[in-house]
């Protein structure tokens, strides 16, 4: 996605004293916020493979859509928010530092997004490249930048202890009960139990 789509969510973490380093490959389309607390790594000219896993090992958070580096970020046991994924069976979903937002997936026939369980039923689930969805007759939805900042406003309240340990919600129980019996036998296999979480204003809505 382009990093502009991720502009009001640094708004919401500086505003939280939460300082932002913009990882990326050199070259990436330049992050536009100047602020003290924002830090646009990948295009400082300071990249190294080294320096990447150090910034890995000490972020209190990281937001990502999968896109690689993440995993380094769980390696080192740091929560993980992922945004519009919508290849759901490669989500880090055995781990409870993942928390994550599903892409929503439309039918485009009827115009409806589809289910957790329908999402798997018709094959999608297990799709690893885009190409597949438009292939099937299926739409991929993706979250607004408002969106993805009220995520990372959750995020934010609770690696500061607002939400800490406290006991998963019913909501978030319902989750990974659905999420593993969607998946069924395969996703066991894979996965293991299913300990991840979704947005709680993600689940709400």
């Amino acid at each position: 996605r382009p990093i502009s789509d991720f502009a009001e969510a640094v708004q919401v973490l500086v505003e939280s004293d939460v300082q932002v380093v913009r990882m990326g490959a050199t070259k990436s389309p330049p992050l536009q916020f100047d602020h003290p607390l924002v830090f646009d790594y990948a295009n400082s000219g300071k990249r190294s493979e080294l320096l990447d896993l150090f910034l890995a090992s000490q972020c209190v958070f990281a937001v990502s859509t999968l896109s690689g580096p993440d995993a380094a970020c769980l390696v080192f046991r740091k929560p993980v928010l992922y945004v519009d994924l919508a290849n759901y069976s490669l989500c880090f979903s055995g781990t409870s530092l993942t928390t994550w937002v599903p892409a929503r997936i439309v039918d485009e026939s009827t115009n409806k997004a589809l289910s957790l369980h329908q999402v798997f039923e018709c094959g999608a689930g297990w799709f690893w490249k885009d190409s597949q969805f438009a292939d099937a007759g299926l739409r991929v939805e993706r979250s607004t930048a408002s969106e993805i900042a009220q995520y990372v406003r959750e995020m934010v309240k609770r690696t500061q202890g607002a939400i800490g340990d406290q006991p998963l919600s019913e909501m978030q129980l319902t989750y990974q009960l659905t999420f593993a019996s969607a998946m069924g036998n395969l996703g066991a296999q894979w996965h293991g139990q299913i300990r991840s979480q979704m947005s709680e204003s993600f689940l709400s809505e």
